[in-house]
This record gives structure tokens, C-alpha cells and sequence, in this order.
């Protein structure tokens, strides 16, 4: 028990190889003196170790800052060859792929920016990173799917709401009506009522051949209704999709959609007479 306490100890004060210099480098590069970050953690580099590759890439990055952009690229390339498989290369690819796209060479970036969305760490700091090389593919031909994937998962699962509204207005850019659907959803979650009106409005006119789509839209319809006030309206184009379409998959949503609808407006002054005294008192 001992042993494994000093052990446990022992590990937890243990120095990387190269930590100060490391340190010292992201102060310097904080405040935009990337000649001494440069020099910082080339010097980590040269002491090998776990922080040695995350320091290559960081100082390649500063050198390219530092007004070096070709220098810079070729060390990021470099490493990005040599070191294939180690945990740091994927961030090696994004600064590589971020660097191109700056340079308006989407076509050569983005095969660099893909691999950061097949990364599934949830560290707050990737997904930043997602998020940034996600604007970048949206523009790169025959790569946009990858980055409306990103805001589709974006819309679907944060809990923050100027993320999703803005996660859906990138969704909106889509050709394909499903992710505009999913930007509807989402501007309604954030409450944009006026945002998800306008979508749904052009994707109403559109051709929707889809028997699936057109009865999402359908949901959506109501559910906007209903959030505009207009609660009996909103109910009757739910009931509509539910009666015409009862094994849709959309058809839960509209009955759950209908019964919170019927629930606020209920009021035991105007309706208690139909229920039990002991439900109302």
C-alpha cells in the first residue's frame, strides 16, 4: 500500500521533459513574441520526451506567425510524415490544414482538416477546433458534408442556445433539405421563431418528393405555430400529420408536441368543471 501511494505520488510531481521551456514558449507566443516561442520550444523539442511532437507543432505555428508562412508549412508537412500515428499528428494536420485554408488553398487543406472529426475526445478545445475547420469546409468543394455533419450533431446536442442558432444558420447554407430541416429545429430550440418561419417557408415551396420530409415539415409547422401563440392552429396541423400519417416517425413527436400544447392551455377556472373536485382543489 505504501509502494503504491509513493508510486501514485511520485508520478502526479513528476516534470515532463522540457515543461519550463514549454511554459515559456506559450507566454511568449500569448504575447505575440513568436521569435522567442520559437525558440522555446524548439528547445523542448531537443529534450525529447511526451511533450516533444505537441512542441514541434506549436513552434512550427509561431514561425509561420512570425511572417515565415513556407518555413512553417514545411516543418508542420514534416512532422506530419515522420510522425503518422502519434497522438499530437492530428493537431499537426489541423494547424497545417487551418494555415492552407488561410492561404485560400481549401483543396490542399482540407484533407488535413478532416481528420479532427474522426478524433472523438470530447475536450472543450477540439471541439473549438472542430468548430473553426468546420467554417473552413463548408467553402472547400466536395467536402462540405464532413462540416454540416459537425453543426447537425452541433444543433442536436448542446445545451447552450447561441450555439445551436448559430450551428443552424450554417446548416441553412446546405443544398440538402434535410439539413435545413435540422436548421429549422434548431432555430426553434433557440427560440428564433422569425429564423425557423423563413426556412420553413422555403423549403415548403421547394419539391419535397421525400414522403419522410414533407412530414417533418409538417411537424415543424405545428411546432412553430404553437410557439408563435397560435396554439389551436399549431394542434390542428399536428393532428392532421398524426391522422393521415400514424406510423410516421414524426407522429410521437406531434402527439407529445399536442399534449403540451393542451396542457398550457388548461385552466382549471374555464375546464375544472370536467374533472374530479379532487384535481382541482
Amino acid at each position: 500500500m505504501v509502494n503504491s501511494l509513493a508510486f501514485v505520488l511520485a508520478v502526479a510531481v513528476a516534470v515532463l521533459p522540457g515543461e519550463s521551456d514549454y511554459a515559456k514558449g506559450r507566454r511568449a507566443e500569448n504575447l505575440t513574441r513568436y521569435g522567442d516561442a520559437y525558440a522555446a520550444y524548439q528547445a523542448v523539442a531537443a529534450q525529447g520526451g511526451a511533450l516533444q511532437g505537441y512542441a514541434l507543432v506549436r513552434a512550427a505555428v509561431c514561425r509561420t506567425m512570425g511572417g515565415d508562412m513556407g518555413g512553417g508549412l514545411a516543418e508542420l508537412e514534416g512532422a506530419v510524415a515522420s510522425s503518422p500515428r502519434e497522438p499530437w499528428t492530428v493537431l499537426a494536420q489541423y494547424e497545417l490544414g487551418i494555415l492552407l485554408a488561410r492561404e485560400n488553398q481549401l483543396e490542399l487543406a482540407a484533407p488535413n482538416l478532416l481528420p479532427i472529426f474522426a478524433n472523438r475526445s470530447r475536450l472543450w478545445w477540439l471541439e473549438t477546433h472542430r468548430w473553426r475547420a468546420a467554417d473552413y469546409l463548408i467553402e472547400a468543394p466536395g467536402h462540405s458534408a464532413a462540416a454540416f455533419d459537425f453543426f447537425r450533431g452541433v444543433v442536436g446536442s448542446t445545451i447552450y442556445r447561441v450555439m445551436r442558432r448559430d450551428a443552424a444558420i450554417r446548416l441553412d447554407r446546405s443544398e440538402s433539405v434535410d439539413d435545413r430541416l435540422e436548421a429549422v429545429a434548431g432555430f426553434l430550440r433557440s427560440r428564433d421563431h422569425r429564423e425557423a418561419a423563413r426556412v420553413l417557408r422555403g423549403i415548403a415551396k421547394g419539391d419535397l418528393e421525400d414522403p419522410a420530409a414533407s412530414e417533418r415539415v409538417a411537424l415543424l409547422s405545428g411546432r412553430l405555430l404553437i410557439a408563435q401563440g397560435r396554439q389551436s392552429a399549431g394542434r390542428k396541423v399536428l393532428a392532421e400529420l398524426v391522422q393521415a400519417s400514424p406510423a410516421s416517425p414524426f407522429a410521437p413527436s406531434a402527439l407529445l408536441a399536442m399534449a403540451r400544447s393542451s396542457l398550457r392551455a388548461f385552466s382549471p377556472a374555464r375546464h375544472g368543471a370536467f374533472l374530479p373536485s379532487r384535481w382541482t382543489n
